[in-house]
């Protein structure tokens, strides 16, 4: 149970200064004429980040938090959000900093905190709000979804893994996949001066402290390999390859075992192969609203004093009529400009720096923006 106004769960976030971060390159397997809206431009991490519409930024949450759906009906939604605290173990507030300072930053500066807004029962499901520009995206991806199918016939690693029993050398049988074969963790990475051959051995005593800490993680017990022949169906000399590798060491092989048993041999889509990276997917952030969205990290957002430096001063005589042109333009581009967060020097004295929200008037007579008090005349 968790009681309303509880935090219930927080979200350390990943800034990423620009959307062009989660593109992704087109995979040859779709360089093919007809085939440029199988590959979808974007990572799937975008549909669990979030964004604003006039910003490039995401901020992707780094906890289970990206696991709560959301809910189009307002009476589901359990949780909202709120800005946490910042850093882990820090107690500054980085939501004042200016984007240049936290695109330079490469370790977690904010977090948002996800806050239960009624008392949530034991089992029931949490739901946060998307935002309507999420769900309006939502329902258009719907109502235009077509359905694409994949490049020749994809079938998922699952299934290979469940129904192929035979695996052949030759990589062009299985386009979309790539090959694991199960190692002891921690084998050597390095590779040798000169090749090295071995025949299986059988598996390797595991202790039960290894095995309750890595069971089966998929990446310290599986290295990526290659089939260089079948001894018959059921054992294999296969080539096992660097996890990390470089211009320098892509194609190297660590070592070649002969008579490797087929059951440690798995399956794996290959890089944007599977049907989630079709183009016909959905992409799009969650939207964090207007209410949390610091205003001097919006990509449209212009200081008054920059506006004001812009504007050119009326003139008389025969340009009256520019004038007049002159001086609506810069009214409405002054409109634009909504509240800023300032921060101030305080008229009291000793009293140190203050927060405030204002917006500067280039010149007496010009409207204030709508819905805004400017608290302290900063000069």
């Amino acid at each position: 149970v968790a009681p309303g106004g509880d935090v219930v769960v927080p979200a350390p976030l990943l800034h990423v200064p620009d959307a062009e971060f989660l593109e992704v390159a087109r995979p040859e397997w779709v360089a093919g004429e007809g085939h440029g809206d199988r590959s979808n431009g974007m990572q799937v991490l975008l549909n669990y980040c979030f964004g604003h519409s006039r910003s490039t930024w995401s901020f992707c949450p780094t906890t289970s938090a990206v696991l709560i759906n959301h809910h189009r009906d307002p009476a589901r939604i359990n949780v909202k959000l709120r800005w946490g605290d910042g850093a882990p173990g820090d107690g500054t507030s980085y939501l004042t900093e200016k984007k240049g300072f936290l695109a330079g930053a490469n370790t977690t500066r904010l977090s948002l905190d996800y806050v239960a807004t009624r008392d949530i029962e034991e089992g029931e499901e949490i739901f946060v709000d998307y935002g309507p520009e999420w769900q309006a995206a939502w329902d258009d991806h719907v109502a235009k979804w077509k359905n694409i199918e994949p490049h020749g016939d994809y079938v998922p690693a699952s299934v290979m893994n469940s129904t192929v029993h035979q695996i052949t050398a030759d990589p062009n049988d299985r386009p979309h996949h790539s090959l694991l074969c199960r190692r002891r963790p921690f084998s050597s990475d390095v590779l040798p001066a000169s090749p090295v051959i071995e025949e299986y051995a059988g598996p390797e005593e595991t202790t039960e402290p290894l095995r309750q800490l890595y069971d089966d993680n998929m990446y310290r017990w599986w290295w990526p390999c290659s089939v260089v022949a079948a001894t018959d169906e059921h054992e294999y000399t296969v080539d096992i390859h660097k996890k990390v590798v470089s211009a320098r060491t892509a194609g190297r092989v660590l070592l070649t075992i002969r008579r490797f048993p087929r059951h440690l041999i798995r399956f794996v889509d290959r890089r944007y192969a599977s049907d989630i990276h079709l183009g016909s997917g959905f992409r799009h952030p969650m939207v964090l609203p207007d209410r949390l969205f610091p205003l001097h990290w919006r990509d449209d957002y212009r200081r008054a004093r920059t506006v004001a430096g812009a504007w050119e001063k009326p003139s008389a005589g025969a340009d009256a009529a520019r004038t007049e042109v002159t001086d609506r333009k810069f009214e409405a581009a002054l409109r634009e400009v909504t509240c800023g967060l300032y921060v101030a020097p305080s008229t009291i004295r000793g009293a140190g720096h203050g927060v405030y929200t204002a917006v500067d008037l280039p010149r007496v007579g010009m409207p204030l923006v709508r819905g805004c008090v400017a608290v302290l005349r900063v000069r």
